[in-house]
């Protein structure tokens, strides 16, 4: 996501397109193509999650406990880092006016996980910027994630999260309400284009983990499925979103479930920083711009990569170590 941002955040957004990525691989959108990834493992595991918590007593509120010590803590970081560091340095007002501004309050309103689409702007912060204001561009999403973590507890309330027809139902339904709200057909509203659009790699994710005994890892299959992720960029584009997730979700269950591949098991040793990379990069990227064009310099999209990946890697090393490795240490304790 950092460096599918790097380009439409200094306003560098058509040279992803003329670029050797694109020109090679056809990926239609790489911040669309890391969501999926996202979702995909996203769905594999809160499925296991959910499954592993249902063995034991109050297993539908440990479930819940361990979502919110997993995703809450970083967010709120990033969410106060930027509305109580970032804001007053870098806004253009003076600090009365930032703290009294009704913007700044509707920033922290994020912080309860309701609207669909976070608030972006903090009062004077990024005017100049190419992308106007907006703060963090990556947090919508959470709000979609924590959504999809609901429909499974409902599922499992129901006893049927094991119910691989329903799950398989689930996914048809929704790959139809995609397709119509795609074409605009039939449904024009956005928000149902959007959650529709990231519930297809959640949904093959849950179907991932629930048939992971059945489906068949190796090599050559494998090899097949990353032919027909590149075939499917090529040939459709991005009309071709529901057959790339599925070549996509058999490559990630490779890499994560075959032994002699199992790359997740080698990134995890010095800690799992992924999440705050998601949630830290975008302000920092925001900021290099921003610092770049109070010296009278456009910021390339290289240097916003690089420069913002190494900050972003600082702080989410930090934040892994001093704040979620921390919380994630209640999820052990007891529910009375």
């Amino acid at each position: 996501m950092l460096f599918a941002h790097s380009f439409a955040l200094t306003g560098n957004g058509g040279a992803y397109v003329s670029g050797m990525i694109y020109k090679i691989f056809r990926v239609p959108d790489f911040g669309g193509f890391g969501v999926n990834i996202f979702f995909i493992l996203s769905g594999f595991l809160i499925m296991m999650s959910y499954d592993r918590c249902a063995l034991n007593k109050n297993g539908d509120a440990k479930y819940l406990k361990n979502r919110a010590l997993r995703i809450l803590p970083a967010l709120y970081a990033t969410l106060l880092l930027s509305s109580l560091v970032y804001g007053p340095l870098l806004t253009t007002f003076d600090l009365p006016r930032y703290f009294s501004d009704k913007d700044f309050w509707l920033y922290l309103c994020n912080v309860t996980l309701l609207p669909l689409n976070f608030f972006q702007v903090l009062p004077g912060v990024f005017p100049n910027n190419p992308y106007t204001s907006a703060i963090n561009g990556s947090l919508w999403t959470i709000t979609v994630e924590t959504a999809f973590y609901i429909m499974i507890l409902l599922i499992g309330i129901i006893k049927q999260h094991k119910n691989k027809t329903l799950i398989l139902a689930g996914f048809a339904f929704t790959t139809i309400i995609y397709a119509l709200a795609d074409t605009e057909t039939f449904i024009t509203n956005r928000y149902i284009l959007l959650t529709s659009r990231l519930l297809i790699p959640f949904v093959l994710g849950m179907l991932a983990y629930m048939y992971r005994d059945k489906i068949r890892l190796n090599v050559k299959l494998a090899v097949i499925s990353l032919a027909g992720l590149l075939l499917c960029f090529r040939i459709f584009g991005s009309d071709g979103h529901i057959l790339a997730c599925v070549f996509l979700a058999y490559l990630l269950l490779f890499l994560g479930l075959k032994k002699q591949w199992r790359v997740s098991r080698l990134l995890s040793k010095a800690g799992d920083f992924s999440y705050g990379v998601y949630v830290y990069a975008f302000p920092v990227q925001q900021i290099t711009v921003d610092l770049f064009l109070r010296k009278g310099v456009a910021v390339s999209q290289s240097a916003n990569f690089f420069i913002s990946l190494s900050f972003t890697l600082v702080l989410a090393i930090l934040s892994w170590h001093f704040i979620e490795k921390k919380f994630l240490k209640f999820k052990h304790s007891r529910l009375t």
